[in-house]
């Protein structure tokens, strides 16, 4: 069974990298970008009341973009 939140990091990592080709003299804020989005999900978490950041979800958010990125 697959994770919704790994299909939907998985999305994202194929977005951006059909994208790529758009923001491509932005190149390393863009790399950035795509490999901080889960670590910034996980922080807002934290102050969010009835929800708990856990770094499971950042790995398999990591995972789902590089899967995505790498598969296009």
């Amino acid at each position: 069974m697959i994770d919704t939140a790994t299909l939907q990091h998985f999305i994202l990592g194929m977005t951006m990298a059909l994208s790529y080709p758009v923001f491509r003299r932005f190149k390393y804020p863009y790399l950035g970008l795509i490999l901080i989005h889960p670590y910034i999900i996980e922080g807002v978490q934290f102050f969010m009341p009835g929800r708990t950041p856990d770094t499971a979800d950042v790995m398999v958010g990591l995972t789902g973009i590089l899967l995505g990125f790498c598969l296009v």
